[in-house]
């Protein structure tokens, strides 16, 4: 099944690009198709993909997922994977499987991807508890500066979106401004050399 979601999930991003051929150095949301929404929400609750542009050969990139109660983060970071990737543009990729599943023995479960042309790497987590989520931000576009990290997206149980100050400094802790969420899980990504 992670197979297939990677198989998909990298065939969408090939085709739809969102960084210009002139910007460098960007993680951005990746523009997905309505026919690309279908297939990636037949396999998963919930989707998040990323389109990255290098100037510049990193020699890794990693993704996680932090999670935070009431501001306070947890002790561990989810799923954490990295690679060096092998060319300049890529995709992030972050899905979320059986969220509501009432079927005994399936549990939640995170997936990470990074993938590029021709080379993936991916990791999926089970949760520790069941998980309810109705809501996300997603961070459109973030400058990448070596070794700092970046938030791309939080989700959350809620009817508000997120602080768009919480993605500007992702190295500033971001427990005070997620105070009044409950449940926050932040998505995260580096590259470095």
């Amino acid at each position: 099944m992670a197979a297939l979601f990677l198989l998909a999930v990298t065939a969408c991003s090939h085709s739809t690009a969102s960084i210009g051929e002139k910007e460098k150095n960007l993680v951005t949301e990746t523009k997905l198709t309505e026919r690309e929404k279908t297939i990636l929400s037949s396999l998963n609750d919930k989707v998040f993909v990323f389109d990255y542009k290098l100037s510049q050969p990193y020699k890794k990139t990693s993704i996680w997922i932090e999670k935070y109660d009431n501001g306070k983060k947890g002790s561990a970071s989810i799923g954490k994977i990295s690679t060096a990737p092998e060319k300049k543009n890529g995709q992030l990729i972050v899905s979320l499987t059986n969220m509501n599943s009432n079927i005994k023995g399936m549990r939640p479960a995170f997936k990470l991807a990074i993938g590029g042309n021709g080379g993936s790497v991916s990791n999926a987590t089970e949760a520790d508890e069941p998980i309810s989520l109705n809501m996300s931000t997603v961070n459109p576009k973030s400058k990448i500066v070596d070794g700092k990290e970046l938030i791309l997206a939080g989700f959350f149980n809620g009817n508000a979106s997120l602080s768009a100050s919480i993605f500007e400094d992702a190295e500033k802790d971001p427990g005070a401004a997620l105070a009044g969420y409950g449940t926050v899980y932040l998505v995260k990504c580096t590259f470095s050399n």
